[in-house]
């Protein structure tokens, strides 16, 4: 478990924050610095969809969630359409809903290896 004592240890490399900011660069998302064990993304909606591959649709509670092909929300993205060498690095992208009070912006986490655990934010498009 990652705890506050120990996050330290699970540190990314910095050749694995290097690729994957380059990538998500290139992608068109702006990135942000490392904190701690994550990096932050941001970009349009339409950026998320187009590098995810994923419809994105807005939740009942504010903020966004992933399309599947049988029309259900999921908060889980397939890392399928990203680069294998992307792949290799990253354990999950989610989209999490935003407490009851944030409307405008939503929250989409990454995890590598490493516990490298990009925390995306998405912008709003309106």
């Amino acid at each position: 478990m990652i705890t506050a004592e120990n996050v330290q240890e699970y540190a990314p490399s910095a050749e694995a924050v290097a690729e994957a900011t380059e990538y998500f660069s290139e992608a068109g998302f702006e990135v942000g610095p490392v904190r701690g064990i994550e990096i932050s993304i941001s970009s349009k909606a339409s950026a998320f969809e187009e590098v995810l591959e994923r419809a994105l649709r807005p939740d009942e509670r504010g903020g966004v969630a992933a399309v599947t092909a049988d029309g259900d929300e999921r908060y889980e993205i397939p890392l399928t359409p990203l680069p294998g060498s992307i792949r290799a690095l990253v354990v999950a992208i989610t989209f999490t809903p935003p407490p009851s009070s944030a409307r405008s912006i939503s929250w989409l986490q990454s995890r590598l290896p490493s516990a490298l655990l990009p925390s995306h934010e998405l912008q709003s498009t309106e």
